[in-house]
């Protein structure tokens, strides 16, 4: 096949130049001209097709063509010149004039690929991981200046996704709206994803019309546009809205059908969502579902801190509440509530390493609370070490 390809691009070269086919054949014979040690020669010549490409009127413009010749081209030219050398070819790209706002974004994005893979190789605490982000932030800043009616739609998808990721994320709603106008099947594709985005930054602010907006919207990535990859992220926004806006059933419900599919979002997102529908089912009176779910966070997602220890505090709180409501007998009270105090004071033995999070700080003051409201003795506080294993275990230092 490289032999095959090799010929065609000798075949067509020169005599067929400028004929329809000619971005085909240079996007399709780049590779096998690498394999033979001819990569300039394929370079070169799709970097005059992509000029091509980009400088035609919109409504002649074949898209799925520019972004793959785009591609092939960045990722050989990485292989064969080299991350920087590429870099600085985007950024300054052979034939390309500087009115074309169009190519040149699509240039830009691809500069933005490329870091962004440069920097999916460093750890985050390296100096040249800093380095490279505030290099991708610039592009985006010279993105920004640019007319919004001239991006490309997958443009104003990726600098309204960079900006509501910023400090500044409302600098982003011009973008998605942008999109939603559109009406051609590029913006179609993106559509969805624009309303999640919009949906996101109205559910940030405070008045309830925005957020009432915000819930519109995610139901329309769920119901109306058909992206299943979408979706998962759709109900999870619609069920934290819900929350802001205190409809604590149709919340639940968010949540339940984000528990019933387990292979859905992150593993913090899904004890986010568990923790969640525990808070749901104790709002709407259900307290035996609301400490299965906080258990089941703390128990299987106890390295998520932020949502396991939130859970952990839930159940102290709920459990305190069961017994004295299903008992009578003091002592039987008593007893049922040191049962608790054991599972505390193991816990937070257990949980020195993490992170302190608000939760785990008031858990560690309950601590002491407890042992006093427990009227625990010393001769007990000895017993309860030795049946936890703690007894032999010198004291963790002071943070």
């Amino acid at each position: 096949k490289t032999e095959q390809a090799v010929a065609l691009y000798d075949d067509f070269f020169p005599d067929f130049a400028g004929t329809f086919y000619e971005p085909q054949v240079s996007v399709y014979t780049l590779e096998a001209l690498e394999k033979v040690g001819r990569a300039e020669d394929g370079l070169t010549q799709l970097e005059k097709m992509i000029v091509v490409l980009g400088s035609r009127e919109m409504a002649n413009q074949d898209l799925d063509l520019l972004r793959r010749c785009i591609g092939s081209y960045s990722e050989a030219s990485v292989r064969n010149r080299g991350a920087e050398k590429t870099l600085e070819t985007l950024g300054n790209f052979p034939g390309l004039d500087p009115n074309n706002q169009a190519l040149m974004t699509w240039l830009k994005m691809q500069k933005v690929i490329v870091l962004q893979t440069m920097r999916s190789e460093l750890k985050k605490d390296a100096p040249e991981y800093a380095a490279l982000t505030t290099r991708i932030d610039q592009e985006f800043r010279e993105m920004e200046q640019f007319e919004v009616k001239q991006l490309s739609e997958i443009a104003l998808k990726m600098i309204g996704d960079y900006l509501s990721n910023s400090d500044n994320p409302f600098l982003g709603v011009r973008y998605y709206e942008e999109l939603l106008v559109r009406e051609n099947p590029d913006a179609d594709k993106l559509k969805a994803s624009a309303d999640l985005g919009l949906g996101r930054l109205e559910a940030r602010r405070p008045d309830k019309a925005a957020q009432n907006s915000a819930r519109d919207r995610f139901r329309r990535v769920i119901e109306k546009y058909g992206d299943k990859a979408l979706e998962p992220d759709a109900w999870l926004e619609l069920g934290r809205v819900d929350m802001a806006l205190e409809r604590w059933a149709d919340a639940k419900e968010a949540f339940a059908k984000i528990n019933q599919n387990k292979k859905w979002l992150t593993a913090v997102e899904r004890a986010e969502s568990n923790y969640n529908y525990g808070v749901c089912l104790e709002k709407v009176g259900d307290l035996g579902g609301a400490l299965q779910a906080y258990n089941a966070v703390w128990v299987t997602a106890t390295k998520y801190v932020e949502w396991s220890s939130q859970a952990f505090e839930k159940v102290m709180i709920l459990g305190f509440q069961d017994i004295e409501a299903n008992n009578t007998d003091p002592i039987v009270i008593r007893a049922k509530k040191i049962e608790y105090y054991e599972l505390l004071k193991l816990k937070m033995f257990q949980w020195q390493q993490f992170e302190e999070t608000d939760a785990l700080r008031r858990l560690k003051r309950r601590l002491p609370e407890m042992r006093d409201e427990l009227g625990i003795t010393v001769e007990e506080e000895k017993a309860i070490d030795f049946k936890l294993g703690l007894d032999q275990v010198a004291p963790a230092p002071a943070k």
